[in-house]
């Protein structure tokens, strides 16, 4: 068992090391080498941001609720997509495929596509503000456009549920004092995060 000391350091008395981060044990990942150990293993990316989500201006999402703001004015406004929703053709059609996005908010925020959600028996936590908007130049069928919408809401909501995490790698003497150690975030999944983990980065 890995216990938090003083100065936010966590010490692993099993392993004998002491790490400068809070280790996902499961993912720990210890090897003898040279003159020492490598000692490799995730934790929470607690700094994520959404910003690498939503800068494309070929897929995005904009949501109006109060709890999940995030517009596109440059492209989208809000008058727009009310207006779709109202069944009027809006200019922004002619250039992506628009889909409906429910936002489920209740101690958090979880995304879905349209009214397919397992929440939406709870309507009064679940706003339909929202869409996502796909452009038909890279993506020319809808069934295209649908399969990458449903990726970019898988991301959306790893984000929004913190499945998001960096790989630690400390390399140590052979005295177990730390040399060396990197850090890299922004990994999406838990099983994505540690094959990453596994490999050569």
């Amino acid at each position: 068992m890995i216990r938090e000391v003083v100065n936010r350091k966590w010490v692993d008395n099993k392993r004998d090391f002491t790490y400068l981060h809070s280790p996902i044990e499961d993912s720990l990942i210890v090897k003898k080498r040279k003159g020492g150990y490598e000692v490799k293993y995730l934790v929470q990316d607690t700094y994520a941001d959404n910003s690498d989500l939503n800068t494309d201006e070929e897929l995005f999402i904009v949501n109006y609720h109060r709890d999940f703001f995030i517009r596109r004015d440059e492209i989208i406004k809000e008058d727009d997509v009310r207006s779709w929703y109202q069944g009027e053709r809006i200019e922004q059609e002619k250039a992506y495929h628009i889909f409906k996005l429910s936002c489920y908010i209740h101690s958090g925020v979880a995304l879905s596509l349209g009214y397919n959600f397992a929440y939406d028996a709870q309507e009064w936590n679940t706003s339909h503000v929202g869409v996502i908007l796909v452009s038909k130049k890279s993506w020319k069928t809808r069934k295209k456009a649908l399969k990458v919408a449903e990726s970019l809401i898988e991301h959306w909501n790893m984000h929004l549920r913190g499945d998001v995490y960096c790989l630690v790698r400390e390399k140590y003497d052979d005295k177990k004092k730390r040399v060396s150690h990197d850090i890299v975030g922004g990994y999406y999944g838990y099983e994505e995060a540690l094959k990453e983990l596994a490999g050569d980065w």
